[in-house]
């Protein structure tokens, strides 16, 4: 086609899934041998329960994309998309997702060719929208629930059906604009590359589960709720340091930052909770709030324990600190975790929850570097890092607490006693079971990712007829980890609604792997 290149595609998708799932349980068996087969051989019917469910999702997709590319210089693409899922509700399954993009090869510019030692300088830009449909089956549907009561009509217990779920006839797809603007650069035979990426997007109608009036009888809904924007920047350096022909040293860097904000959050401007405390449902730790980053920590502010009669005594003026407990007399409470009353009122309530931090770092990435030895030896060595971002320790509500239920860390040796006045951790038995700024604490690290050796072994001619390549490697993960957090590990995430939280998590292994490859 000359100085043009055109190609195109078009398809449709058609995604059809389906669970079925039974479970079928009793009690007061006559012989243990009793196995599957003969589940009704039971004293009483009664204690033979059964349980079934089946659930079903449709999904389908029209789809096409044409790319255009003329005389090396200019390439254009565009994608549109149309997706139907059927866990929407009726008439809001269907959503359109277009998407464009193009690509400058500034370096192909007849004006830019005396530029010898450059090997690629463009410039990209791409805009579009993506959707999300990512929820359970019927989330849009009210359901009902069927349980056998415990009342006897006759010979027999009556069935009835409750209410579980409230309907949402609106309920549809969360959606995504987008907007990236690159720039790619390499030079000097490509030892140096440098490429840069930034970004803002901006995510509407996200798919929560929203706290509802408790005069409903429910608890929660689902609904299309708030905006959230998120922007941020990547840069990647590739460098080959050293080539020759024994020895080869090539290194990455890349260098991230991205942050994530609330636009919306729904009517007023109360906090949207997407994480509660185990302990204690009534609290959020995690949410979302306008104005303030879309991975959020909230909770009180620790301000160590009640500690003398006169503090407690001028308390009662200042309102300066509340505990969980009722403060009733000095002995009631003394000992017991105190947090800044931040409206006053001498109660702990929502009114003293307060912004404790992101879990987003500040800057993240990862540094990799290769190396070549006599073309046959080859040593791989990755770190990732992590600067700035908190996490949530929950383990210390159990661990670091005053609860005598459970272990304790090391460091409640030093709670507080009439033998310790000056400690600020509360002493045994004075257990408030809340978030608070005390359990939040620095994620950054520094990790030694991986290590991997391999060796290209030397065959003779001989054994070349019938092996043409024989190389054995090793490879070690996770093998060392520099960090101030108090838990095993601030790089995890125990729940799967938000980002890097800690509770109970397992520490990562350190791996070794041995290798040997053949090829016949």
């Amino acid at each position: 086609m000359g100085k043009n290149a055109l190609e195109g595609v078009a398809g449709v998708t058609y995604q059809y899934r389906a669970s079925d799932w039974g479970t079928l349980t009793g009690s007061g068996y006559l012989d243990d041998n009793i196995g599957y087969d003969n589940m009704r051989g039971l004293m009483y019917p009664d204690n033979l329960n059964t349980n079934n469910n089946r659930t079903f999702i449709q999904k389908i997709s029209f789809f096409g994309r044409f790319n255009w590319v003329w005389n090396r210089r200019y390439h254009f693409s565009a994608t549109l998309r149309g997706d139907g899922a059927s866990n929407f509700a009726a008439g809001r399954k269907w959503g359109f997702f277009p998407a464009f993009a193009f690509r400058w090869s500034i370096v192909n510019e007849s004006w830019f060719r005396s530029a010898y030692w450059l090997n690629d300088l463009s410039l990209r830009l791409s805009v579009g929208r993506s959707g999300n449909d990512a929820i359970s089956p019927y989330m849009s549907l009210a359901t009902l629930q069927s349980q056998r009561t415990a009342w006897n009509f006759g010979e027999s217990r009556s069935v009835a059906y409750t209410p579980v779920k409230l309907a949402n006839s609106q309920l549809s797809w969360e959606t995504t604009d987008a907007l990236n603007v690159g720039l790619n650069f390499e030079a000097f035979q490509s030892r140096l590359g440098i490429e840069v990426d930034g970004y803002v997007s901006v995510t509407r109608d996200l798919l929560l589960s929203m706290r509802n009036s408790q005069v409903t009888g429910y608890e929660t809904y689902f609904s299309n709720v708030g905006r959230v924007r998120n922007a941020g920047v990547e840069v990647t350096i590739n460098t080959k340091n050293i080539i020759s022909r024994d020895f080869k040293w090539n290194t990455t860097l890349t260098i991230a930052h991205n942050r994530q904000m609330v636009v919306e959050a729904g009517e007023g401007n109360s906090v949207v909770p997407t994480y509660l405390n185990p302990r204690n449902s009534s609290q959020y730790l995690y949410g979302y709030k306008k104005g303030y980053p879309v991975n959020a920590l909230w909770g009180y502010r620790y301000e160590g324990v009640w500690k003398s009669l006169e503090e407690y005594e001028r308390n009662k003026a200042t309102h300066l600190y509340v505990s969980s407990s009722p403060v009733t007399t000095f002995k009631a409470v003394r000992g017991y975790s105190k947090f800044a009353d931040l409206n006053h009122n001498g109660v702990l309530d929502e009114g003293d929850m307060e912004y404790l931090g992101c879990s987003d770092a500040v800057v993240y990435g990862g540094f990799q570097n290769d190396f070549i030895l006599f073309k046959r030896l080859k040593i791989g060595i990755y770190f990732a890092y992590s600067i700035g971002g908190q996490i949530y320790n929950l383990s210390e509500l159990y661990l670091g607490s005053g609860n005598q239920s459970y272990n304790k860390y090391r460091y409640m040796i030093n709670a507080y006693s009439p033998d310790n006045p000056d400690s600020n951790l509360p002493a045994a038995y004075r257990d408030d079971a809340l978030g608070c700024s005390r359990f939040v604490h620095d994620a950054s690290f520094l990790r030694l990712k991986t290590v991997s050796i391999d060796y290209d072994v030397p065959l003779s001619k001989k054994v070349t007829k019938v092996l043409k390549g024989l190389k054995l490697g090793v490879s070690a993960d996770n093998i060392w980890l520099l960090k101030s957090y108090n838990g095993f590990d601030p790089d995890v995430n125990t729940s799967s609604t938000v980002y890097r939280l800690d509770n109970g998590s397992y520490p990562r292994p350190c791996t070794i792997i041995g290798k040997i490859f053949f090829r016949f």
